[in-house]
């Protein structure tokens, strides 16, 4: 199954007049929101005649490269604005800088690159300035067939005094060059063809010079100008200057966005931006050539996350014929920044229209701690750390509880000369205490929910919980007291992580949580966590007048206080029947708090109070429930009996419900109730 299809938007047209009538489908992803905002097909008829187009300021520029022009077109058609480029029946490639300064190439594709004429021809965004770059024969290598087709977008101003690079690609194997241009002028002494390290590529992710590969400037997250190296039939590199070497990283997007619900195109117009502090790219999608497109994060480790995709809008009317220029067109994109967390997203289509789009991306990554502590209920997180999924209750099939890995703002420390009352009296918890953040997750249906949990109801054996990353679950805070978050986006984990569940007692569930033994002997008890999957042991049920249960008498050397009331929302079978009154138990629960909870530094004191908990059991009918008179574990098992409703007694098991009495050295017992 992919991640999860949060939205579905079918977009009508906006009513504006030469505004295409179809509707977009676009489906979102992990907190991002891709619509389309208006679609137009009122753009160049022959798409030989403008192949390459970029939006910005709700305006297309179009390379009409066959009349020598760049034509300007918005949601309506075209504007009348345009800019001669005084250079007509040439190569489509255009390249603009930050300034909106362009440069085109001022050749045909059959012509190799020159360095005896002109190549490029800059013109200022005003079209008032022309100027014609000749390359220099001692950087450009010479090849018959050394051509190409496309240019990319341009860091810098080339009109300024700081400059810019312009990038072209030479085919032929032949590499990327870098041409220096300051106040419209080439300077030859800071040009020069880039060494490329490619120490990092995968031996299945070569570099492959062609006639359409070209090299796009963009600034990543962190600050730092990048390049971004296309062709059409491969995955795209991301590049970084230092020197003259280009360094060069995969970006493997055939096998890093693994539930894309369909795979890259053959298509030019990757783009890669960044927004809020994360990097992203727009990237064309199968079928190839049409107009398909996805949106995605990259993260650092090189994976990618979904966050948006316009399906292909522009289906073909016979399967087995290409559209005209088909084989030659591209699907180009590129993005317009709005704030940290949007930006619009343009679409040239060559041979079908032009639109934009509006893409979000507003839920930052918030660890689980600082969302139970400091969030706001209402308000969307996605959960920045590690987190597991750990139990189904039967009576909640649609919700799961899951707890990050030990990050509790507050931890209960035992100090010197405590003693930790359930481990080294008990012999109950063998492991450190898990101190984690809890949080209920709220699925849309059981099916979902159970695929993000390690065990559900009754399955009380497992150790291992759902691993879900970092990154890849949002939701809606809606209840703080008792972490509680209505999912919104996820991925859906596919590894497990060991667990094993806090065993408390009685006294766990007090206030304070250290207490004073007549002997004098300070008793230390580690705070249990709202929405914890946990274990309770020795815990006398009163009856169900009080719907509480208490330490018990028989066992308590130490006349230790304690008590906790009990709510039955989630127990699966009748408690009226399974639990009696006087006997004490070992459940499974669930805890929650009643009401605000100060997490107040630990003081031995006298008078004892029940804290600020419910505890939910969760076992019963077919689980199990286990009836106890001790608490030690330092004796041994003398002696098993099995017993069936009948009252028939055996050494083995009876097919169906049996009740096990165990009997133990100190002549203690337990019996239990279980299904074979």
């Amino acid at each position: 199954m992919t991640r999860n299809i949060t939205t579905l938007i079918l977009l009508a047209s906006l009513a504006v007049a030469g505004t295409s009538s179809a509707a977009a489908e676009e489906v979102n992803y992990n907190g991002g929101t891709l619509t389309q905002e208006w679609k137009s097909t009122n753009i160049l008829a022959n798409a030989t005649h403008g192949r390459f187009a970029y939006g910005v300021g709700n305006k297309f520029y179009i390379h009409n490269n066959y009349a020598g022009k760049i034509q300007v077109y918005n949601q309506d058609g075209a504007t009348g604005e345009e800019y001669s480029t005084g250079k007509a029946r040439i190569v489509p490639a255009m390249a603009h800088d930050d300034a909106g300064n362009w440069v085109i190439r001022t050749r045909t594709q059959q012509n190799s690159i020159n360095t005896s004429s002109p190549e490029f021809r800059i013109i200022s965004a005003d079209g008032t300035q022309q100027i014609d770059i000749t390359l220099p024969s001692s950087i450009v290598n010479v090849t018959n067939g050394n051509s190409f087709l496309y240019l990319g977008a341009i860091a810098g101003n080339l009109f300024s005094n700081e400059g810019a690079k312009l990038m072209f690609t030479g085919a032929q194997e032949d590499g990327i060059y870098v041409m220096q241009i300051r106040n419209g002028a080439l300077v030859e002494s800071e040009s020069f063809k880039a060494t490329m390290n490619t120490a990092s590529l995968p031996a299945t992710m070569p570099i492959k010079y062609t006639t359409e590969s070209y090299v796009t400037a963009w600034k990543a997250a962190d600050g730092t100008t990048h390049y971004l190296y296309v062709t059409r039939s491969d995955n795209p590199i991301d590049m970084q200057l230092d020197g003259h070497t280009l360094n060069c990283t995969a970006i493997d997007v055939e096998t890093q966005i693994v539930d894309a619900p369909v795979h890259r195109g053959q298509s030019n117009g990757f783009w890669m931006f960044a927004m809020g502090g994360k990097n992203y790219m727009a990237l064309p999608c199968l079928p190839n050539w049409l107009d398909g497109f996805m949106v995605v994060e990259v993260n650092d480790d090189g994976s990618m996350t979904m966050k948006g995709y316009h399906k292909n809008d522009y289906p073909k009317l016979d399967n087995d014929q290409l559209y005209p220029n088909e084989n030659m067109s591209s699907n180009w994109l590129n993005t317009e920044p709005i704030d940290d967390h949007s930006c619009y997203i343009y679409q040239y289509f060559p041979w079908g229209y032009t639109a934009r789009y509006k893409f979000t991306d507003d839920t930052d990554e918030t660890t689980l701690d600082e969302i139970v502590n400091d969030g706001t209920v209402g308000e969307t997180y996605t959960i920045a750390d590690d987190i597991v999924g750990v139990y189904v209750a039967a009576e909640e099939p649609t919700k799961v509880y899951a707890k990050d890995l030990g990050k509790h703002r507050y931890p209960s420390v035992k100090e010197s000369g405590w003693i930790d009352y359930v481990k080294d009296l008990c012999g109950l918890q063998t492991n450190d205490w898990d101190q984690s953040n809890w949080v209920l997750l709220e699925f849309a249906d059981a099916e979902t929910a159970q695929k993000f949990a390690g065990r559900k109801n009754a399955e009380f054996t497992s150790t291992a919980g759902k691993l879900i990353k970092g990154g890849t679950i949002t939701g809606t805070l809606t209840d703080k007291l008792n972490p509680t978050m209505t999912v919104t986006a996820y991925t859906e984990p596919d590894e497990a992580k060991e667990y094993v569940e806090n065993k408390y007692v009685t006294n766990n569930f007090m206030n304070p949580l250290l207490q004073t033994s007549e002997a004098g002997n300070s008793y230390f008890f580690v705070e249990p966590k709202p929405q914890e999957y946990a274990y309770v042991h020795w815990a006398t049920y009163d009856g169900a007048d009080s719907f509480h249960f208490s330490v018990p008498t028989q066992g308590n050397e130490a006349n230790l206080k304690g008590g906790f009331k009990v709510k039955w929302d989630l127990y699966p079978g009748d408690y009226l029947i399974d639990f009696e009154p006087g006997k004490a138990y070992n459940i499974h629960a669930i805890v929650r708090h009643t009401q605000a909870h100060e997490h107040a530094p630990r003081r031995a004191a006298t008078d004892v109070a029940e804290g600020d908990y419910e505890v939910y059991p969760l076992e019963g009918g077919a689980g199990v429930i286990t009836g106890v008179q001790r608490v030690d574990a330092s004796a041994t098992v003398q002696d098993v009996t099995y017993f069936n409703l009948m009252g028939m007694q055996s050494a083995t098991p009876f097919e169906g419900v049996n009740i096990i009495l165990t009997h133990y050295t100190d002549g203690t017992y337990t019996y239990i109730k279980q299904i074979k």
